[in-house]
């Protein structure tokens, strides 16, 4: 078993950084490059998957880490996948929504790799909730702040747990 939080610290990338969320930051946490590592991925989804409501049987992700997470998630866990585009794509069925079709019976988890703002996760909440799936908490490994949410939200560490010695 690895010390996932000793691992994440090497992912920590420090200097004047510009932030997918808008704004700038002197700290930036690359857990797309984490997840590249498969022991370092594994180690999140698990983690992830143990702080999820049992009887979950779909994981959600938007974005580059949060749909590598939930891909390997559903792989390791044998759950449904979903992933949602930031912007309907302009060909085809112009869907947002791509994989398992979501039933009224679906309980679907949404997963991401680092909330800053929480815009990605609100972009992905506001697309599930639109389907007849219900949604358990969202779940995401690093929360970089003290951010107000609209729904509830579990995570593994505070951008503050990973940095500090």
């Amino acid at each position: 078993m690895i010390n996932l939080r000793n691992e994440l610290k090497k992912f920590v990338k420090k200097g004047d950084l510009y932030l997918s969320a808008g704004g700038g930051s002197d700290v930036y946490i690359d857990l797309r490059e984490a997840c590249g590592k498969s022991l370092i991925r594994n180690a999140m989804v698990d983690r992830l998957y143990h702080i999820m409501d049992r009887g979950v049987n779909c994981v959600a992700g938007i974005g580059m880490g949060g749909i590598m997470l939930a891909t390997t998630m559903a792989t390791r866990y044998n759950l449904n996948l979903v992933t949602v585009r930031d912007k309907p794509k302009s060909h085809g069925t112009q869907s947002r929504i791509e994989g398992h079709p979501l039933e009224k019976g679906d309980l679907v988890a949404p997963i991401d790799d680092v909330l800053t703002t929480g815009n990605s996760l609100g972009t992905l909440i506001g697309i599930l909730i639109k389907t007849p799936a219900r949604l358990s908490p969202a779940s995401v490994v690093v929360k970089r702040g003290e951010v107000c949410l609209p729904f509830p939200l579990r995570h593994l560490y505070t951008l503050e747990e990973i940095i500090k010695d």
